[in-house]
């Protein structure tokens, strides 16, 4: 009879004999025969139960099909991020921004629903961050939902961190006229920054007749458009697969969304040689350092601030 297996090393016992070395490499061989039929039967099991489901839900076959899709790529994404080593991990790379093994996933009584109710950057701004349904999770997140979001992760700085670290202070204040000031401080904030240097945040002042921040602050008007310039700058993810944007993606007449609040619109163009402007009705930016990475987002620093419409100096 075998006693119990203790540590290698100082005062270990013997090794184990060759039937137990078979039989350990037995066990490990059916552990893997095991984990192979899963993932082959696995997918199966799931095209099944979507068959099923529409029929009790009323859901189309397409609509549950391409549910199941979705739910498996994010299964995928997520497992990559979980395993990839950081050494490997770029940037731009689609999914696999964060260079650690955090993830962000938001909280759902089904992986076969595309949709969720309430996005993980919705949790965290409910305060819900400690309560129990966050932590007691399936095994396919056996960290939690909504790590990122809820400040479990240390290995990805948040927006306001870069902005920050890049000296762009006088954009930092410029989205404090705005609930976007609040918001950047929030790790799991999804969004791309066009940030405006100092300098070109000053030339605007001085264009729109203001020579300090002092001038700025006594003008109760100046404080909403400047909100509105602000959020201006915030380009919304794209839906539904909540993309953040990044240059690559600006090829020549894209418009994308900002954060203010009438839909307005930013139009990026690229030349041949790569080089990114974004134009708005008033005025125009050259993207001069590019895809600065954060937790969820990407910041984009312009040599000019955007003018969404008319208003003194910038007719």
């Amino acid at each position: 009879m075998f006693g119990r297996s203790r540590p290698r090393g100082s005062g270990a016992g013997p090794a184990p004999g060759p039937a137990v070395a078979a039989a350990s490499a037995g066990a490990q061989r059916s552990e893997r025969l095991l984990r192979r039929a899963s993932a082959i039967l696995r997918p199966a099991v799931l095209v099944l139960v979507a068959l099923l489901a529409h029929r009790v839900a009323g859901q189309s076959l397409l609509s549950a099909l391409a549910n199941i899709l979705t739910a498996a790529v994010t299964s995928t994404a997520v497992q990559q991020q979980r395993t990839t080593p950081k050494s490997t991990l770029k940037p731009n790379d689609p999914q696999l921004g964060i260079p650690c093994g955090c993830s962000d996933v938001d909280p759902r009584d089904s992986f076969l629903r595309a949709k969720v109710d309430y996005s993980c950057f919705d949790q965290a701004r409910f305060g819900a961050c400690g309560q129990s349904f966050m932590l007691e999770t399936p095994e396919e997140v056996p960290e939690g939902y909504c790590q990122i979001s809820c400040g479990r992760c240390s290995c990805c700085p948040t927006l306001d961190s870069v902005l920050r670290d890049k000296g762009l202070e006088m954009f930092r204040w410029l989205l404090g006229f705005s609930d976007e000031g609040a918001k950047i401080k929030l790790p799991g904030y999804m969004v791309t920054l066009l940030a405006p240097t100092d300098s070109a945040v000053w030339a605007a002042l001085n264009r729109l007749g203001y020579k300090s921040k002092e001038d700025v602050e006594r003008d109760s008007n100046a404080k909403n458009v400047l909100a509105d310039i602000g959020r201006y700058h915030v380009l919304a993810p794209v839906e539904p697969l909540k993309a953040t944007w990044t240059t690559p993606f600006m090829r020549s007449n894209v418009e994308m969304y900002t954060a203010v609040s009438n839909g307005k619109t930013v139009t990026a163009r690229q030349d041949n040689g790569g080089k990114v402007t974004i134009q708005s009705p008033k005025s125009s930016a050259n993207v001069v350092e590019r895809d600065i990475y954060a937790c969820k987002g990407y910041v984009q620093v312009l040599d000019a601030v955007l003018i969404p419409w008319s208003m003194t100096g910038y007719a």
